[in-house]
């Protein structure tokens, strides 16, 4: 498996905040950089007060994210409307604010059709897909939408290279903290009479 290791992140989530946080890392096989899969919904009756709320847990979860040279992928239902994203969509004050919170912390959101039809026929854009790694989404579709929903199921493919990249010596101590499985791949490795004996010779 590329990603063999899918770890909740509970410490990104916050009460009243509907979310899912994981953190993918990656095998030796690709280069050593994890990925942050986060998936929300926004209440389309949310209050101003609820709203507020719900851009400052956001964005305290994505810097939190971004501060660990990670890659960021966002998903979700953000129930919002900006030309931006759609441009046939009329922007709407929520979706104004989360356009300018993704843009001012580098991001991108590439979706850019269609996702949401309503009763009377309307179309809007409103399951986004926003990340800082735009370059490794090689395509967004959507299929049919799934049961009684009225959303269409948003498809990405993200593409990473199969190149491992070489682990320098002096950082296996950070890789296993960030990468328990490298730490976990090298014990076999271990010469431990050799250990146990420069731990007897310690001071």
């Amino acid at each position: 498996d590329i990603f063999p290791l899918v770890i909740p992140r509970p410490d990104l989530q916050r009460p009243f905040h509907e979310a899912i946080w994981l953190e993918l890392s990656p095998s030796a096989s690709v280069a050593q950089t994890s990925i942050i899969v986060g998936c929300v919904y926004r209440p389309p009756s949310q209050t101003g007060e609820e709203f507020n709320y719900f851009c400052d847990v956001l964005l305290e979860a994505i810097q939190a994210s971004v501060q660990d040279d990670v890659d960021l992928f966002l998903t979700g239902d953000f129930n919002a409307h900006n030309s931006h994203w759609w441009a046939y969509d009329v922007t709407s004050r929520e979706g104004d604010r989360l356009h300018t919170l993704f843009s001012a912390l580098g991001l991108h959101q590439l979706v850019t059709f269609p996702t949401h039809t309503s009763p009377n026929g309307t179309r809007s854009c409103l399951d986004l897909v926003v990340t800082n790694k735009p370059a490794n989404v090689r395509a967004i579709d959507y299929v049919a939408a799934l049961g009684a929903s009225d959303h269409e199921q948003i498809v990405s493919t993200i593409t990473y290279s199969a190149t491992p990249s070489p682990q320098p010596a002096n950082d296996s101590a950070n890789a296993s903290r960030r990468y328990p499985c490298y730490f976990f791949s090298r014990v076999p490795d271990c010469v431990w009479q050799d250990v146990n004996n420069d731990l007897r010779n310690c001071d």
